[in-house]
């Protein structure tokens, strides 16, 4: 039994136990309707996987190739799961640490740290006492500075908290995985600026 569990685990497939799909165990929570797996229970999320596209609809080509080139970085650091929502994209290791928010003329970084970034042009906005979530405009390819990988460097630690396995990355492009592990209120009011 337990090796089944370990099987559909890896496989991003509901437990074969549909008991297991309403609790929370050693693998995470399983949504019964769709099957996907998420950290904690009654997780947010829409049942069908939304495509990249969907978060860059209406935005030039030149937002998109910025968000490659931080894909390529994050990627790089290990297992990552990218989930896009109808207004961005989220970067998951153990737990989310990065939303990329696609906009006119740029693309936005929502970096979750447990620290305050003091560095122009930097908008923090502070969830608790050791959580904030640091906004950072790339407007251009010069912009993904050393400086800037480095906080992506810690983001992805914090999503990867220490002795934690990542999960498997998957590829919304391919329509598999997380479709949605994203508040909405965490995207809105947060304008165009």
């Amino acid at each position: 039994r337990s090796i089944g569990r370990v099987v559909d685990h890896v496989l991003g497939r509901a437990p074969a136990d549909v008991g297991a799909a309403t609790r929370r165990g050693p693998t995470g929570w399983y949504c019964p309707a769709c099957g996907k797996r998420f950290p904690r229970p009654e997780a947010e999320h829409a049942c069908a996987p939304l495509p990249l596209d969907v978060a860059f609809g209406g935005k030039p080509a030149a937002v998109r190739a910025l968000f490659d080139a931080v894909r390529d970085e994050v990627e790089a650091l290990g297992a990552v799961t990218v989930a896009a929502q109808k207004d961005g994209v989220s970067f998951i290791a153990r737990r989310r640490f990065m939303s990329a928010v696609p906009r006119r003329a740029w693309l936005e970084l929502r970096l979750t740290l447990t620290r305050r970034v003091e560095r122009p042009g930097v908008k923090v906005f502070t969830s608790g006492p050791t959580l904030h979530i640091n906004a950072v405009r790339l407007g251009a390819l010069a912009d993904l500075d050393d400086a800037l990988k480095a906080l992506l460097r810690e983001a992805y630690a914090y999503g990867l908290p220490a002795g934690a396995e990542p999960t498997t990355a998957r590829d919304e492009e391919a329509g598999g995985g997380w479709a949605r592990d994203a508040d909405e209120s965490f995207f809105a009011g947060l304008g165009e600026g």
